[in-house]
């Protein structure tokens, strides 16, 4: 793994503004010493990337727990707009040493110096690192010392070539390594823990790409790993899949370059993706009221009325193996789908699935979302057996 040097601090900065006469004593902020907070203020620095320097930005903001307390707070960047080495300030509980954890809003504390936060299957990419949204980054430190933050991801750079456009692009991997979910990170080990991944990532692009000879680059956070059998899947005006030779070794703070892609010379049908009604089942009308909603990001919305009762929603995650084209499925309760399904289209408007179990038949018209009732507050319902 490739190791970086930090850039030296400063002279760290703390402010302690003392009240006057007329002025209150700010209330503890969950310092389990009881010694109250303050405002204060951490330089803070922040580690490149493949020799890329990582800037702050005006509106950056980090959560700042003090050891020993269970009460984050959020400071806000005071100074250093588009440097490497900026201030935070805020309200803090008063503490020897503090942990913080950036962006703010993704993380919560679940133990000393533990954070928990989201890595979302659905994200930015871009044409550089700076493009694919919050660099996620931790660090430990004092007042005095200030805080040198840590990333706690690395990127692949994507060399795309082909014809048509693009505006995201699906990862699957068959390994065990998550390119996205819950995770948890120790901060004083610098330990990432996986709690709860994934084996995909819908990365979206902040505009369309149009593809040529030249390879265009893109670039995609991921976590440290190992990943097998990595596919990759372009949304544009065609359906492109793309099969990695070999495996992709993703490290820390840094970014692997992928070019050793193989075109998938079949064309990738990607026109099951948008809001369905069914109309058959079996050969025969259907009786029961179903609409489904697929996305582009792999998730899918099922709404669903069996005779007089109201109308049950469930959402979950799909996953379209385009070799096969088929079809399976999981709620976001952790059900599965009851089968597999081979997908085949009729033109543009029809979609017709075979359940791969039974070889049951369902057709589906393509309809407009907003004609299905919008009557339940019913999300994953248990006692409705579920259509999929």
């Amino acid at each position: 793994m490739m190791k970086y040097r930090f850039l030296a601090l400063l002279a760290a900065i703390a402010v302690l503004m003392a009240p006057s006469c007329g002025e209150k004593q700010p209330a503890d902020n969950g310092n389990s010493g009881g010694n109250g907070s303050s405002t204060l203020k951490f330089e803070s620095t922040t580690e490149a990337i493949d020799s890329t320097p990582i800037v702050w930005s005006a509106y950056d903001e980090i959560s700042v727990v003090g050891e020993g307390s269970t009460t984050t707070s959020t400071l806000k960047l005071s100074s250093g707009s588009g440097k490497i080495t900026s201030v935070f300030s805020g309200n803090v509980a008063i503490a020897e040493k503090y942990y913080a954890f950036y962006p703010a809003a993704d993380a919560s504390v679940v133990s000393n110096g533990v954070f928990a936060f989201e890595l979302s299957r659905s994200r930015a990419a871009g044409e550089s690192i700076y493009e694919c949204g919050a660099i996620h980054r931790a660090a430990e430190g004092t007042v005095e010392s200030g805080f040198e933050f840590r990333n706690l991801f690395g990127f692949v750079e994507l060399r795309i070539s082909g014809t048509g456009t693009m505006s995201s692009i699906k990862i699957n991997t068959s390994s065990d390594a998550a390119l996205s979910g819950t995770f948890n990170y120790d901060i004083e080990r610098q330990q990432l823990t996986t709690i709860n991944g994934n084996s995909s990532a819908v990365v979206r692009l902040p505009r369309t790409i149009t593809l040529s000879s030249t390879p265009k680059s893109i670039f995609v956070m991921l976590p440290e790993g190992r990943y097998t059998n990595v596919t990759i899947t372009l949304s544009g005006d065609r359906g492109q899949q793309y099969f990695v030779e070999g495996d992709v070794v993703v490290e820390r703070s840094s970014v692997t370059t992928v070019s050793n892609l193989t075109l998938n010379e079949e064309y990738v049908d990607l026109s099951f993706i948008g809001d369905w009604h069914l109309t058959q089942f079996c050969g025969t009308a259907a009786e029961a009221d179903i609409y489904l909603s697929l996305k582009d990001d792999d998730s899918f919305t099922l709404y669903q009325r069996d005779f007089d009762y109201q109308m049950s929603v469930y959402e979950g995650l799909y996953n379209y193996d385009s070799r096969t084209s088929t079809i399976s499925g999981e709620y976001s309760d952790g059900v599965k789908w009851s089968a597999d399904y081979s997908v085949a289209m009729n033109g543009e408007d029809t979609m017709i699935w075979t359940n791969k179990s039974t070889n049951e038949v369902s057709v589906y018209e393509r309809c407009e979302l907003q004609a299905a009732p919008e009557t339940s507050a019913t999300r994953g319902a248990t006692d409705v057996k579920r259509f999929l």
